[in-house]
């Protein structure tokens, strides 16, 4: 997929490239950034979402904070990737923590399911 915020010097796609090669050494906090940052530009560049779905698969499930875990979902959403298996691996992490979500967090979350 192309990108459609295309500067002269393509610095999303060179972004994007660099995520495909250190995608292990994002952390948490970071993929969600990222992931949402992506999404809120309507860039949802699918290369982006694999290498970073694959970093949520390989973290350790302390090292996302819920909020973390809500955007991550949403961002799902809102680009309309449709990862089953990550999507319920985060829903995992949040059964427990089910108090600490705030409204905005439950809101990205039964929103995220409902484009699964």
């Amino acid at each position: 997929a192309e990108l459609a915020y295309n500067p002269r010097n393509n610095l999303l796609e060179v972004c994007a490239e660099r995520l495909k090669k250190t995608y292990l050494e994002v952390g948490a906090p970071n993929c969600a950034s990222i992931m949402n940052s992506y999404a809120r530009l309507s860039e949802c560049n699918p290369a982006v979402f694999h290498c970073l779905s694959r970093a949520i698969v390989h973290a350790q499930p302390e090292t996302f904070e819920v909020h973390n875990i809500s955007i991550i979902m949403n961002s799902y959403a809102k680009c309309a990737v449709r990862k089953s298996q990550t999507m319920h691996l985060l829903g995992d992490y949040l059964v427990d923590r089910v108090d600490e979500l705030s409204p905005q967090n439950v809101s990205n979350v039964v929103h995220a399911f409902s484009r699964l």
